[in-house]
């Protein structure tokens, strides 16, 4: 049998996007913009301005990418596309409904602003999960992980946390974040809790692709990042924890 399970009945799931960075002489938030927002729908959709005052919850830390952002899209309020003039961001509005759809949707924002005139390069692809996992105010803050912090050949067991960082593998950059206490709201359930907040980022610099590749390639290195960023979520979890999350096998 599989190890790792297929679904997750309570996913602790609080944010969930994937970003492309481009390296083009047409700004995203110009011209594309436009051609994409008409394909989106009129009726479905509306674009705002990015309002980074206010986008500084926990779930963004450490993410300095939401200053790139200048617009963003409301797709059937399930989806968010975000713009600058490089970048573009494709995350959920509200509920988690499953990788699927969220691949599904990411895919077809790139191939709708490939259509509507995006040239140059790709730079950059990552998709990341931002989770917040409950635990007793009075335990480790540390408890639902697979995860020991030590200095000086000390065990941390601190009350408060906040843990930064990087590591390669043959592919990728994996960027992890750990921080404790943190509010959140569950993207699954919909009901707000707090606890440990675990966001995964895994980062594939795509060797300048040219768009024209673009079409091609695209489901290829979604899928193979998604496989990533699960593995990594599930090696961090302790036994305890992943059946409190109901997993489904399959």
């Amino acid at each position: 049998m599989n190890l790792t399970p297929k679904t997750l009945q309570n996913a602790p799931i609080a944010d969930a996007l994937v970003q492309f960075r481009f390296i083009t002489d047409t700004p995203l938030d110009g011209a594309v913009l436009g051609g994409l927002y008409a394909d989106l729908g009129h009726s479905r959709t509306r674009v705002e301005p990015v309002n980074v005052a206010a986008s500084g919850s926990i779930v963004n830390i450490g993410d300095d990418n939401r200053f790139l952002h200048k617009l963003r899209i409301v797709v059937d309020e399930k989806f968010i596309v975000l713009i600058g003039s490089s970048i573009i961001t494709v995350g959920i509005a509200e509920k988690y409904t499953g990788w699927d759809e969220l691949n599904e949707m990411a895919t077809k924002v790139i191939e709708l602003c490939l259509r509507n005139g995006l040239n140059g390069f790709l730079e950059r692809i990552s998709i990341k999960y931002t989770n917040i996992l409950p635990y007793d105010d009075d335990s480790d803050k540390l408890f639902p992980l697979n995860m020991q912090i030590s200095t000086n050949g000390r065990n941390v067991k601190s009350r408060h946390i906040v843990l930064r960082y990087e590591e390669s593998t043959k592919n990728h950059i994996r960027i992890v974040e750990v921080a404790a206490p943190v509010s959140g709201k569950n993207t699954t359930t919909n009901k707000p809790y707090h606890g440990l907040l675990l966001a995964l980022d895994v980062v594939e610099h795509s060797s300048l692709t040219n768009v024209d590749e673009i079409h091609n390639l695209i489901g290829k290195r979604l899928s193979t990042l998604h496989d990533d960023i699960k593995e990594l979520f599930f090696s961090f979890l302790t036994e305890q924890t992943l059946e409190q999350m109901g997993p489904v096998y399959g």
